[in-house]
């Protein structure tokens, strides 16, 4: 299945894009998109965007689908799904 995955802010600089259509195998999960995502992108992706331990994003790379936060790594993906990432970031 495809789904269509929108890089926003500093992360579409990181990524080289602002978005990407990622093949993905039927019921795949979160955590295969942000694991498909990262060996796509790894060579531009900064290293501290990708949790080792968790195998996940960090919770400061905030992704949404149809305007929810996604936070589980093991929730289902649909195909045509459009998913949208952000880099939290603090400051003032």
């Amino acid at each position: 299945m495809r789904v269509k995955v929108f890089f926003h802010g500093i992360l579409s600089e990181w990524m080289g894009a602002e978005e990407a259509s990622i093949e993905l195998p039927e019921e795949a999960s979160l955590r295969d998109l942000c694991e498909a995502i990262r060996a796509r992108f790894e060579d531009t992706m900064p290293e501290q965007l990708w949790d080792r331990e968790r195998g996940f994003f960090p919770p400061q790379v905030f992704i949404t689908k149809s305007g929810k936060r996604m936070e589980d790594p093991r929730a289902l993906l649909f195909p045509e799904d459009e998913l949208h990432l952000f880099l939290l970031l603090a400051g003032g």
